[in-house]
């Protein structure tokens, strides 16, 4: 049985001088390709975090993405990469976006306020906003999607006491470019409270669903 609820937007402004990905909605170039290479782990915190090697094929040029993390980098625009990368002996991840024709890469840091364990930092399809968990400094932590550049705060879901564990229970991805759902699992039979949103319908909505893994997240490159 469901429980919903609707809320009303959440939204304020909070600008950190830091200027993130931008870029304009399409779909994958056919002449932009990534193809995973190899993986190996980075001792991280007492845990060890999977990173991935990539290879991004285009027109222009072959390069290689070093330390990928999920969710899985995709093409935005005519050809730019944009995902998430491990920064090796600092144990925390950085936005990045590559442009094969000049073999550039770009990285900014993820989110100030994002909680510590949150793994699942997602960019939205048209890599304008990115959705992730924020925590505070009184324990707890709330849905989050902040637009890029100028880290405006856009929408945020409800408050919730942060978890008192160090494993990560939560999964998000973008249905849209405008719509999104975070669930953060609440029993051990894959049970997740969903918080999902549209940015154009200035709402957010709380229910529970039965889902696994495979819901959240498509295949690897």
């Amino acid at each position: 049985m469901k429980n919903t609820a609707s809320l009303p937007l959440l939204a304020a402004c909070l600008c950190v001088p830091a200027a993130l990905l931008v870029s304009e909605l399409s779909r994958p170039a056919d002449h932009v390709q990534i193809r995973m290479l190899n993986s190996r782990t980075l001792d991280c915190a007492e845990d060890e975090v999977p990173v991935w090697r990539l290879e991004v094929r285009s027109s222009e040029r072959v390069d290689t993405l070093r330390n990928v993390v999920e969710p899985w980098p995709f093409v935005v625009g005519d050809s730019e990469v944009v995902g998430v990368m491990m920064v090796p002996g600092r144990c925390n991840r950085q936005l990045f976006r590559y442009d094969p024709r000049t073999a550039q890469t770009t990285r900014i840091n993820a989110p100030a306020d994002m909680w510590t364990f949150f793994s699942d930092l997602s960019i939205s399809p048209d890599g304008r906003n990115v959705l992730y968990v924020a925590a505070d400094h009184h324990g707890n932590e709330r849905t989050t999607v902040r637009r890029w550049p100028g880290a405006l705060v856009v929408i945020q879901g409800p408050i919730r006491e942060e978890c008192e564990c160090d494993v990560d229970r939560h999964h998000a991805h973008w249905v849209s470019a405008d719509s999104f759902e975070l669930g953060t699992r609440v029993d051990p039979d894959s049970l997740y409270e969903r918080i999902s949103g549209s940015l154009a319908g200035h709402r957010i909505h709380v229910d529970t669903l039965q889902t696994g893994k495979r819901y959240w997240h498509g295949r690897a490159p």
